[in-house]
């Protein structure tokens, strides 16, 4: 179990790729990818965030997103898209794609730093509930054979008194 979240980080060119690594490398874990087919061999390592750029050489970011969230073991990692692309149609592309948030280039730290920290957190969360729903589960079958049990036992009961 890791004690220090890890993202994964998908982008081209190298120099944006640096950049984005000196914006986070000092409060996480980072993998990096330059393309689509190496961000989706290392998404099976399981990061906890996924930034991904739109556009990629040979597999463009929505295709990589697409690919990401039909395998289980990514299914669920958020992906924040990085774009040059502010408009409103690449937003919706991205959201349909299933994305969680989306940042402009250029990209200011400050701002990326707390998108990440909200999607972190957000996860985080996501995980507790997920624990929470299986502890009340099992909590509700292990109530259900308890009173199988003592309905087995009044039976018993019953059928001893009235013999």
């Amino acid at each position: 179990m890791r004690t220090t979240p890890c993202i994964l980080l998908i982008d081209d060119p190298a120099v944006d790729l640096e950049h984005l690594r000196s914006i986070l490398s000092a409060d996480y874990d980072l993998l990096t990818a330059d393309s689509g087919q190496r961000a989706l061999e290392l998404a099976r390592e399981q990061p906890d965030l996924i930034l991904l750029n739109l556009t990629l050489p040979a597999m463009d970011g929505l295709t990589v997103c697409a690919h990401l969230k039909t395998e289980p073991a990514s299914a669920d990692i958020p992906v924040i898209f990085i774009t040059d692309d502010s408009g409103a149609k690449a937003a919706a592309a991205c959201f349909a794609a299933g994305g969680v948030d989306l940042i402009s280039k250029p990209i200011n730290p400050v701002m990326l730093r707390a998108q990440v920290a909200t999607q972190l957190t957000l996860r985080h969360q996501r995980d507790q509930i997920h624990l929470y729903e299986e502890r009340i589960r099992s909590t509700e079958r292990e109530a259900a054979q308890a009173i199988a049990e003592l309905d087995r036992s009044h039976r018993v009961t019953i059928q001893v008194v009235l013999a």
